[in-house]
């Protein structure tokens, strides 16, 4: 009889916290009826058998619309998304973002952070505006039940330091016996990013077979989290007329080129990425420099390079197999 009470009680128990937050959800979508109803009744002067009229026809159309968005949500079917590009926890440095991704079924809708983008055929494209630091993205597919996906990707501000050249006046002779020479040394951080310039830059003194240089341009910034150390942006020429597979051998050396005056030595580089152009040609006829081939490497991944390793074995072997490729098009040139 006992064990009998007990359950029994535990079933009030259960029964009792359903109903209670069942009334906390339902309270917003009441109050504001029941408010708006109270208004009607004191701003018009009714008889007591309009005013029953009104009340019923008020609480048929309040429960119409919640049993309506019930059924709607029961009868909604689940959606499943998957996320394309890009990959979470992700760093960049330019100011947006591609994004791509599919779900299933194709007549869902798709919202990021809130709002609406175009999508067709079961899949979307958008591209993010990013905001300096860390960016949450929330991904939504869906119509009453929705996946969702939320990535992080950090954008490095690109910050140059820039070096005002200042003009020494040259002193005369006596001022030369008087007056002892003082240098003005750069202090460490700019001394490091002339360091890290000048060694790609002597990696990459050669002009392509086409008379144009190989180097395009070099960002240098502090990482975001320690300034002593730095995030390398690479731009460069590839060699072409010439079969693709020279075009290709003749990349990756000069990719692997530059990680070596970067990481061989030591420079304080964190992460460091290259971008390769070369002249591509559209369906219209149009000729224009694309990137072609992007890589990244980290320190912690060439801390564990063989530098001691014959050069051509380096360039063509085993640094290709370490970096990260985020764009590949060489083949298709």
């Amino acid at each position: 009889m006992e064990q009998e009470t007990i359950i029994s009680n535990k079933k009030y128990k259960v029964a009792r916290s359903i109903l209670l937050t069942l009334a906390i959800l339902i309270i917003p979508y009441v109050t504001i009826p029941a408010l708006l109803l109270l208004w009607i009744l004191k701003r018009f002067n009714m008889s007591r058998k309009k005013r029953t009229i009104l009340v019923t026809i008020l609480v048929l159309v309040f429960i119409v619309i919640i049993c309506s968005g019930f059924y709607a949500y029961e009868k909604d079917s689940n959606t499943k998304l998957s996320i394309i590009e890009p990959e979470s926890e992700k760093s960049v440095q330019s100011s947006t973002i591609q994004m791509k991704g599919t779900f299933e079924p194709s007549s869902k809708s798709v919202w990021i952070n809130g709002t609406r983008v175009n999508s067709s055929n079961g899949s979307f494209e958008y591209e993010y505006q990013l905001k300096p630091g860390k960016n949450k993205i929330k991904i939504e597919a869906g119509n009453w039940k929705r996946d969702i996906k939320t990535i992080v990707v950090t954008r490095i501000v690109e910050v140059e330091a820039k070096l005002t050249p200042q003009v020494t006046p040259i002193p005369t002779v006596q001022q030369q016996a008087l007056t002892p020479t003082l240098t003005k040394e750069p202090t460490q951080s700019i001394n490091f990013e002339w360091k890290i310039r000048d060694n790609i830059q002597q990696s990459l003194k050669a002009k392509t077979n086409t008379i144009r240089e190989k180097f395009r341009e070099i960002t240098i910034n502090p990482a975001y989290d320690n300034k002593n150390e730095y995030v390398v942006y690479v731009a460069i020429n590839c060699e072409t007329n010439l079969t693709s597979e020279y075009v290709k051998n003749g990349t990756y050396m000069d990719n692997s080129d530059v990680y070596l005056s970067l990481y061989k030595t030591s420079l304080n580089v964190r992460t460091a990425t290259i971008a390769t152009y070369c002249p591509t040609t559209d369906k219209y006829g149009n000729t224009d420099d694309q990137v072609v081939l992007k890589t990244t490497l980290n320190s912690d991944e060439a801390s564990k390079i063989n530098w001691k390793q014959d050069k051509s074995i380096l360039e063509l072997k085993i640094i290709p197999e370490v970096w990260t490729t985020n764009k590949n098009l060489i083949n298709n040139l």
